[in-house]
């Protein structure tokens, strides 16, 4: 009986021992970055053309990422990350006009590698706020698509050439779930830019190759895993 209630007490004082951000600490976690899955349908007409023209759209996208830092002070990380990214869609179009149809897919895996920074404001005994900010760059191992059209002739096409870096800045909130376990739950806004060259392979004829560069802002939303580490007491 007393044995069991030591047992009980150790359990409860384990429950309610939060993590500290302390000096020599390590930090070993992932994200879980948003997901995403659209679906659209869409029908188009001009007073110069009879007919209508319709399509048919879906995209998927999901993210993911190991991290790991070190607190070189309390409240304060530097670290670096590794994202994993997965992306996809298809296109089907076609016209009331005409027996022609077209089917259009890609799909990419792509990584980010670069150093974070992360600042927590101290917080209660069950969690604490923090803002991170961080850069890197991207890399496409795996780009390809196909158009696929009912007549005529179609082509697959894949990057040649791609160079990428980004910036991001997020905010968030960490609720410890013990001593050493916490979740975590971001918003942050993200800048990349990026350029490339890809590659056209027609079924014959000239393959063109076709340049691209562009900007994008986007609002990123997830949660995370992290595990704390005490250096000195492992």
């Amino acid at each position: 009986m007393k044995r069991g209630l030591v047992l009980l007490l150790v359990l409860a004082t384990a429950s309610f021992s939060f993590a500290e951000h302390k000096k020599g600490q390590i930090v070993i976690g992932t994200y879980l970055g948003s997901g995403s899955w659209y679906s659209s349908t869409s029908d188009s007409s001009s007073s110069a053309y009879p007919g209508i023209s319709k399509s048919e759209y879906t995209s998927w996208g999901f993210g993911l990422g190991p991290e790991v830092g070190y607190f070189i002070a309390d409240n304060i990380v530097l670290g670096t990350y590794l994202g994993v990214n997965f992306n996809g869609s298809k296109s089907d179009s076609s016209s009331t006009t005409s027996s022609f149809k077209s089917t259009s897919k890609y799909n990419a895996i792509y990584f980010s590698v670069g150093p974070f920074g992360r600042f927590y404001f101290g917080g209660g005994a069950k969690g604490s706020p923090y803002v991170q900010v961080n850069a890197g760059a991207s890399f496409y191992p795996s780009y390809k698509g196909t158009y696929t059209p009912s007549t005529g002739t179609g082509y697959d096409y894949k990057y040649k050439t791609y160079s990428s870096w980004n910036l991001g800045l997020m905010l968030g909130y960490e609720h410890f779930l013990n001593s050493f376990v916490a979740l975590q739950y971001y918003v942050g806004y993200g800048f990349s830019s990026y350029k490339t060259t890809s590659e056209y392979d027609y079924a014959s004829g000239t393959d063109p190759t076709y340049d691209y560069s562009s900007k994008t802002n986007s609002l990123e939303f997830g949660v995370g895993l992290q595990i704390f580490l005490d250096k000195k007491k492992s």
